[in-house]
């Protein structure tokens, strides 16, 4: 452990928008939320809406990378006989102010939530030059173990959204019985990763995480630069050149 901090999250456009474990919707334009969810958002924002506060730990990994985990801080957990951790994962754009609604939810049914920000990603720094490749599960198990050292009587469970359902199913696919958590659920994830990864561009949606993809290249060029070729990188406009480019 290096270092912690505390901060607040940049409040979102989506105040309506609410996920909870027990309530999973397909996210897209059409969302239908439950009146009685919609009831319980109105009346917490009309009397006094709750401003979810984070404090920072920086993980040192056995090789000597960083991790970042926000912990929920401000927000009562209902007393139980055992303590529930749960980590979130976000995909490649999220942070932990993006997922401060489900770490809310949590609080409230006695979860004492964490949000998992893989190496470079969520606004945290890189100390080696290497970034966590799709299907690498080793760094989330070092982070299962500290969990479960620091909390050795607590269930350990995780949510996982987007791109970092990758990280959660590779996880469990190697580990299985042996991976130290009590449930798992993955929102919106990527099952054809491969395919769409070795074909062409197509809309808009693919261009867009292609840009995400060089933004967190370019953002630790200076950690990178020994070992991947970054302007061939940043200059890739394909999944597979990228790909080449930082990983191979």
């Amino acid at each position: 452990m290096i270092n912690e901090q505390c901060f607040l999250p940049v409040r979102r456009c989506f105040q309506k928008l609410d996920i909870t474990l027990l309530n999973i919707y397909n996210l897209s334009f059409g969302l239908s939320i439950p009146e009685s969810e919609k009831g319980e958002e109105v009346k917490e924002n009309s009397e006094s809406p709750t401003i979810v506060q984070f404090k920072r730990e920086y993980l040192q990994l056995k090789d000597r990378g960083v991790v970042a985990l926000d912990w929920v801080v401000n927000l009562h957990l209902h007393r139980k006989k055992r303590r529930t951790v749960l980590i979130v994962i976000p995909g490649l754009c999220g942070t932990a102010g993006g997922l401060s609604k489900i770490c809310q939810y949590a609080a409230k049914r006695g979860f004492q939530p964490v949000v998992f920000n893989r190496r470079g990603l969520g606004n945290s720094f890189l100390t080696t030059p290497k970034l966590q490749s799709y299907g690498d599960p080793s760094d989330f198990r070092q982070v299962i173990k500290y969990i479960n050292g620091k909390y050795p009587k607590a269930l350990v469970t995780c949510v996982s959204y987007g791109t970092g359902s990758e990280c959660l199913l590779s996880y469990l696919e190697k580990f299985g019985s042996s991976a130290q958590i009590s449930a798992g659920v993955s929102v919106s994830a990527s099952f054809e990763v491969a395919h769409r990864t070795s074909t062409k561009l197509h809309g808009i949606y693919d261009l867009l995480f292609l840009t995400l993809l060089k933004r967190v290249v370019w953002k630790h060029a200076k950690a990178l630069t020994k070992i991947i070729d970054v302007p061939k990188a940043l200059k890739a406009w394909t999944y597979k050149q990228f790909d080449e480019a930082v990983f191979l």
